[in-house]
């Protein structure tokens, strides 16, 4: 399936290519395979949420929302979303959105999007040296969340109304990375 950008197609078809060898393989090697489909899956949702931000006609609006946080991470991107897209009440800036109930913020968030708070904690601990281990082991568990991700990414489309935006394929995308070596950029 086409996706949103070079990056969101790589990312999901590494993922893909992790779960394949995650089903043939056991022990040992499914479990770094896990690892690796599901922190590709996250990486493919917030890719997906950086494609969406470059598309809204309003980009002060983000650079608002997101007043001096520097380099955003996957949560504030989707606190951004959702006070954008599908807030009934949106607000000017993060500290708003959040307040001081971070807790509160996320049931918010996973409500609409099923299991973002794991994918968010596995891509958020992975990224701090930390491998949920309940998560990685848990091979029928990494399947369903790696979904989850894909349907969260559908989900983010519909809502932005720009499901038409998905128009890169994987064999561009690797193509395209190929040249850039080839030609030293």
């Amino acid at each position: 399936m086409p996706e949103v950008s070079n990056n969101a197609a790589i990312f999901i078809a590494q993922s893909w290519q992790a779960q394949k060898r995650a089903e043939y393989y056991e022990r040992d090697l499914r479990y770094c395979n896990s690892i690796v489909c599901l922190i590709f899956a996250c990486f493919y949702l917030e890719e997906t949420l950086n494609v969406i931000k470059e598309q809204d006609g309003n980009k002060k609006n983000h650079l608002d929302f997101l007043d001096n946080i520097k380099n955003p991470g996957l949560f504030q991107k989707m606190c951004w979303f959702y006070n954008s897209y599908i807030s009934e009440i949106p607000v000017e800036k993060y500290k708003q959105f959040v307040g001081k109930d971070f807790h509160k913020i996320m049931r918010l968030l996973n409500d609409e999007f099923e299991n973002f708070d794991k994918l968010y904690n596995f891509r958020n601990n992975l990224s701090h040296g930390k491998i949920n281990n309940n998560i990685a082991k848990n091979f029928g568990l990494v399947l369903e969340l790696r979904q989850s991700a894909k349907d969260i990414v559908e989900n983010l489309l519909s809502k932005a109304n720009l499901q038409h935006i998905r128009n890169v394929k994987y064999k561009t995308a690797v193509n395209k990375l190929v040249r850039e070596y080839q030609d030293g950029t």
